[in-house]
């Protein structure tokens, strides 16, 4: 009885869980990603590599994977992903120590991403990295329309450009930067495709092998179904 009781009410409020849930938050734009392109991916890694891992780490992720997955030769990636003394059996970690992170960036040490985009989600990602905003109050100089009072400076305004927030909250471009928008907004989604990967570096083939099992499990009903009817046809 309890049970039942304690059933009937989730159903009733259940439907009022995502109002609750969405107060306040940003309606975010889809990450144009895909998990399976592997070019893409690629081209995130090394952006990553050059941009991002002065500061994050990726530490769950060893180079050696990303040859192996990404069908990338080991010389191209000590050409073009490493940028210290690690070798492809080392994981992608920055050189930046925590003490360090805490000193130069007001006691906000960079995190580890190689979870980043399980927990907060690649839209929201997509949407974080291209949501930068000059503001002089902050002690950085600079702002994000997604996570408000954010430590991170925006290390990529050269290539996006400078923003502003206007009277409205909007946020409009006041200088370009080195790449044009779309060029822009094209790096970052390959920059949250490989930060994805990172955190879930079997999801592709995990669902090829979930669509795999789906199809012999609907081949097998068939089967099934024909066996029932020959076995039953002189009985019905």
């Amino acid at each position: 009885m309890v049970f039942a009781r304690f059933l009937i009410c989730f159903l009733l409020l259940f439907p009022l869980l995502p109002a609750w849930g969405a107060g306040g938050k940003t309606v975010l734009s889809q990450a144009p990603i895909d998990y399976n392109d592997i070019e893409s991916v690629q081209r995130g890694a090394a952006a990553f590599a050059n941009y991002c891992q002065g500061c994050h780490s990726v530490k769950y992720m060893r180079y050696g994977r990303l040859a192996e997955d990404l069908k990338i030769s080991g010389g191209q990636i000590e050409d073009f992903l490493i940028h210290n003394e690690a070798g492809l059996a080392d994981e992608m970690v920055s050189a930046m120590t925590k003490e360090e992170g805490k000193e130069w960036f007001w006691q906000a040490s960079p995190p580890d991403l190689s979870l980043v985009a399980r927990l907060r989600g690649v839209d929201w990602l997509y949407a974080y990295l291209r949501g930068f905003y000059r503001d002089y109050s902050r002690p950085s100089g600079w702002n994000n329309a997604v996570f408000e009072n954010a430590a991170m400076p925006h290390v990529l305004s050269h290539l996006q450009g400078i923003y502003e927030r206007t009277s409205d909250g909007t946020v409009k471009q006041i200088r370009p930067g080195k790449m044009s928008v779309v060029a822009y907004d094209a790096m970052i989604a390959d920059v949250v495709g490989f930060l994805a990967y990172a955190g879930e570096p079997t999801r592709a083939q995990r669902i090829k092998t979930g669509y795999l099992v789906m199809a012999f499990l609907l081949l097998f009903l068939l089967i099934v179904y024909f066996l029932y009817r020959e076995y039953w046809k002189d009985i019905h």
